[in-house]
């Protein structure tokens, strides 16, 4: 190893370090799984306590997304997930069509982020603008005491484009949604998630972000916020998909699910991976060094 070299790879060395104090307790990438089969039964990732469980039209696809703007780099592999068609629900009917338990947090603040891309019929005007697809976190698995984040119902309903959003649940049923950021069609989003108690003992706040460009906290704003009481106050453990009134031509791609106590633990990647990127930029420096 030349000088040059060595220095690099202490030089990673030193910019892995204060990732690793990230606290990420539940991520999947989906790279473990087998392409063009259902992603329903799978348990790779971290930080996950059961296998998935859902239905049998959505997916685990070819080609991983990613995103990328000002310092907040997230590349999603090889491999995604899809929901494609409209699973059975006939552009009628609204069900929790996926959900997944892990590991219980206590946090009093919790971060949630994944990429969402929406593949095909979307935006659209159809059936009065009430699709809608957002992914939640709950202390069970019903939809009861969440926070959800993704494409929502358009506060006007018909004829609007559907806005990504926020929207928080207590067990009556009482949602609190505000509307954000109009997603177009085959365009890659990083969407998080900032759930807190503002003031009470129970989560009652929900900052949204759209297409974040720093890794530092604070730096980006939110998008769009919501305020509502859920009536939980920790031991979220559950992740879900939601669907509604959704078009047999419908497809959404969804990568990189992350869960965590931090900002930076859901934006940046993990220090393992970056180590595996120095390891491949290293070796390739080396082969060209000797080829000299």
């Amino acid at each position: 190893m030349n000088k040059f070299t060595s220095t690099f790879a202490a030089a990673l060395l030193m910019a892995c370090a204060p990732l690793a104090q990230a606290t990420l307790l539940v991520y999947d990438g989906f790279e473990p799984y087998t392409a063009d089969n259902d992603l329903s039964g799978n348990n790779g990732g971290t930080g996950w306590t059961g296998a998935y469980s859902g239905h049998e039209d959505i997916n685990v696809v070819s080609g991983g997304l990613s995103y990328s703007a000002g310092n907040v780099i997230v590349g999603g592999g090889s491999r995604a997930a899809a929901v494609q068609g409209n699973l059975g629900l006939n552009n009628t009917s609204v069900g929790v069509v996926l959900n997944r338990s892990f590991h219980a947090i206590a946090s009093d603040e919790v971060f949630f982020s994944f990429l969402f891309r929406p593949v095909a019929g979307f935006p659209t005007f159809e059936n009065n603008d009430r699709d809608f697809l957002y992914f939640y976190l709950s202390n069970s698995s019903t939809i009861n005491n969440s926070f959800g984040i993704g494409q929502l119902i358009s506060a006007g309903n018909s004829n609007t484009l559907k806005p990504l959003g926020a929207r928080l649940t207590d067990g009556s049923g009482a949602i609190t949604q505000a509307d954000s950021t109009i997603a177009t069609g085959n365009e890659t989003f990083l969407l998080v998630g900032r759930l807190y108690k503002d003031g009470t003992t129970n989560y009652n706040r929900l900052d949204f972000y759209v297409n974040p460009t720093s890794t530092t906290f604070g730096v980006d704003s939110p998008a769009s916020q919501a305020t509502r009481d859920i009536g939980i106050a920790g031991g979220l453990n559950t992740f879900g998909l939601r669907y509604g009134f959704p078009e047999p031509d419908d497809e959404y791609q969804f990568d990189e699910l992350r869960i965590g106590t931090s900002w930076d633990a859901v934006v940046i990647p993990e220090p393992s991976s970056l180590i595996l990127l120095g390891v491949a930029l290293l070796g390739a420096l080396g082969l060209r060094s000797r080829k000299r």
